[in-house]
């Protein structure tokens, strides 16, 4: 289930084939959640499966979704 009304776009400056998160699963003070589909564009390795270097990505930027969430957050109780 997607929380509504998040657009990832606001949160991080990923665009295009470098934007890896597809959905907001859950999103809180505590905790980040995101979830992604794996299509043909994304980066594979000889074995024909998804890059380890992936992992490293999708962890990062749901870290930057939940930090931007943070962020808007914050702005948005200062007024």
């Amino acid at each position: 289930m997607s929380v509504t009304g998040i657009q990832i776009e606001d949160l991080i400056p990923h665009r295009g084939r470098m934007k890896w998160v597809d959905d907001v699963l859950e999103i809180n003070d505590a905790l980040a959640k995101t979830s992604s589909l794996v299509t043909e564009q994304w980066p594979h390795d000889d074995m024909d499966t998804v890059d380890p270097i992936m992992l490293i990505e999708l962890v990062a930027q749901t870290a930057g979704v939940w930090e931007g969430w943070k962020s808007k957050k914050k702005m948005a109780r200062r007024g």
